[in-house]
């Protein structure tokens, strides 16, 4: 029986499989799997800097998986209603899936943090939601790592 609309995604940890082996371990993915959509495009950011703030925006259409492959950082998600989830990457096969329409701000790294994304589009300028105040429906929103608002 087919679906009358598409599930819509909700943020939620995502657990590549693992092989452990005495030289190395390996994690993997192989076309979707363990991803709940097609992948587009890989990018990710490196020799952050401890007091980094990273993020502040929300994707209109993309979803992505964020993974920190070493060192740790938090990631604080939230709803245009303010309601927030909040997560600590520091294991290099588990990440966190961000769906669209959910905002994104990243703090509390571990100097030297390597994040891996694997996201959904293409990069598109068009697609990302920059000012908090385009975003969210609440007056006074939410901001854990104290970026100066518009």
């Amino acid at each position: 029986m087919k679906k009358d609309r598409e599930e819509k995604l909700m943020p939620a940890w995502l657990e590549l499989p693992e092989m452990e082996h005495p030289w190395g371990n390996l994690c993997f993915g192989q076309k979707q799997h363990p991803f709940p959509f097609r992948i587009e495009r890989v990018y990710y950011a490196y020799g952050i800097p401890a007091n980094a703030n990273r993020g502040g925006h929300a994707h209109r259409v993309n979803h992505e998986v964020l993974f920190c492959l070493q060192g740790g950082c938090t990631l604080w998600l939230y709803t245009p209603e303010g309601e927030e989830q909040c997560y600590r990457l520091d294991h290099p096969a588990r990440g966190v899936l961000i769906p669209e329409m959910w905002w994104v701000e990243l703090g509390e790294y571990v100097e030297g943090t390597l994040t891996l994304a694997v996201a959904s589009s293409p990069y598109q300028e068009s697609d990302y939601i920059r000012n908090p105040k385009d975003f969210f429906s609440i007056e006074k929103f939410p901001d854990p790592v104290y970026r100066p608002h518009p």
